[in-house]
């Protein structure tokens, strides 16, 4: 990890604002550095499933690419009289392969893949851990106690009230 942070900088690529490529492309280009490479080929996929949806959380299938060059023609007449051109789009591409081999095409097949019995404990174990780090400030040091709190999460189809409340009647969360 301190490797990674070591050599952010060189992961940086362009701006989005100023890019004529899609975050996808952007990101892609990091694989080829192997600085970089190592953490983008896991992290990434997770991460192109969202790509429909915009900083906002509305659902998109298109970038628009902001034109910012108006025309010498378009910048010298009157605001009223500007003709508005349509922005030009970039298809979203939202699909992904992760380095076990899964691949998805949108964030439909990215959840039927977090379904999956062991995505799913691994994702709510993580879940219980990250609870109970964020509550005690250190993470939780007895993984019999923890799995037994995913048993209980478990028990209840993993509802996330009842995971929180299994985790706040835990020995890891009343006795830390």
């Amino acid at each position: 990890m301190a490797s990674c942070a070591r050599r952010r900088d060189s992961c940086r690529g362009p701006r989005w604002s100023c890019a004529t490529k899609t975050i996808k492309e952007v990101l892609q280009a990091h694989q080829f550095d192997p600085n970089c490479a190592s953490c983008h080929k896991t992290i990434d996929p997770y991460g192109y499933a969202f790509e429909n949806f915009d900083p906002t959380g509305a659902w998109r299938d298109v970038y628009t690419v902001p034109d910012t060059t108006p025309s010498d023609k378009e910048a010298k007449a009157p605001a009223k009289k500007r003709k508005v051109a349509k922005a030009p789009t970039i298809p979203i591409d939202a699909s992904a392969t992760f380095r076990n081999g899964f691949e998805y095409q949108d964030i439909t097949g990215l959840r039927k893949y977090l379904l999956t019995d062991s995505n799913r404990d691994r994702f709510v174990r993580c879940f219980i851990t990250k609870l109970l780090t964020c509550a005690n400030g250190v993470e939780p040091h007895d993984p019999i106690q923890v799995e037994k709190i995913l048993a209980r999460s478990a028990e209840s189809q993993y509802r996330i009230i009842d995971t929180i409340a299994a985790v706040i009647d835990s020995p890891l969360f009343r006795e830390e």
